[in-house]
């Protein structure tokens, strides 16, 4: 099925540091990671946090492992190597399904028009160093407001081939491009409440709970409220707490930062929807009312 080229509203998710708790090895944690990252691709999710969610250092070392794999993910491939060293975390990386999107299908001799990932090697002023995966390196003007870190991934649109000329983007390509999904950001959360607070004042925050109201019956409310949002935050939990229970120990009200609560899931018939089985759900049925909406 070929993506929509519609102008779609960005997404957020944000996701437990204990997600991967339950795991029983790295593999395990790593083919999770893939599905998250399969799914967050397909839906076209602009960025991932990991929220700190008080559980102490083996959570907060499990999130950082989340991050790591969910960053090497939406890496083009051809930056791979140069933006990943060897580490262990990543033994199990080469059983991860490729994402696909448009930046990490390129050809090898560069086609005008397409766009590409870019490694900033050098930064001089209004110009950078940029390895795009090719023979060797190319240079790019920035544009006016731009501003790059050497080492940051940026995305560039090829102008010419012969000579290669590249035209920089912005350091969030989904943003810029309009069709052209480049993948999602990771950041770290730490303080879910703060983030939320703010969070609503220019987006739609729902948290996803079996104990929520039913979405079925709602499509109406999440529609016009989508309508009258910048975008949409959508809030998991975790293997063995739900968002009530997070909340609850982290000593805040969580209702009192969301918008709304639903359950994605009529008659669920499992004890519990693991998160990388709940996300895509969430997240079609949230492109379905928009696409429904409009």
């Amino acid at each position: 099925m070929r993506a929509s080229k519609s102008k779609m509203k960005q997404v957020k998710v944000l996701l437990s540091e204990c997600t991967f708790e339950n795991e029983p090895d790295l593999l395990r944690s790593t083919l999770k990671a893939g599905l998250i990252a399969r799914a967050s691709a397909i839906y076209r999710v602009s960025e991932i946090g990991v929220y700190k969610s008080g559980r102490g250092r083996r959570c907060s070392k499990l999130g950082e492992l989340l991050r790591l794999l969910l960053d090497y993910m939406v890496v083009p491939p051809y930056l791979k190597k140069e933006v990943f060293k060897q580490k262990r975390e990543l033994k199990h990386v080469g059983l991860l399904p490729p994402l696909q999107i448009q930046p990490h299908l390129v050809s090898e001799t560069p086609m005008r028009g397409e766009v590409r990932g870019a490694l900033v090697a050098e930064v001089s002023g209004s110009r950078a160093v940029l390895d795009v995966g090719l023979s060797g390196p190319v240079i790019a003007d920035l544009p006016e407001g731009v501003s790059v870190r050497k080492g940051s991934i940026i995305y560039v649109r090829v102008k010419s081939s012969k000579p290669l000329r590249v035209e920089v983007l912005t350091e969030e390509c989904s943003k810029d491009v309009g069709s052209t999904y480049c993948g999602y950001t990771t950041r770290v959360i730490d303080s879910l409440e703060g983030y939320l607070k703010e969070a609503r004042k220019t987006a739609y925050v729902i948290g996803t709970s079996r104990w929520g109201k039913p979405v079925w019956e709602n499509i109406e409310v999440l529609s016009e409220k989508m309508a009258r949002a910048e975008g949409v935050v959508l809030v998991f939990g975790e293997p063995y707490r739900g968002i009530y229970d997070i909340a609850k120990d982290l000593k805040f009200d969580i209702e009192s930062v969301l918008d709304d609560v639903f359950n994605f899931v009529p008659e669920q018939a499992t004890k519990t929807v693991r998160v990388e089985e709940a996300l895509p759900v969430v997240l079609q049925t949230i492109r379905l009312v928009e696409t429904w909406r409009t």
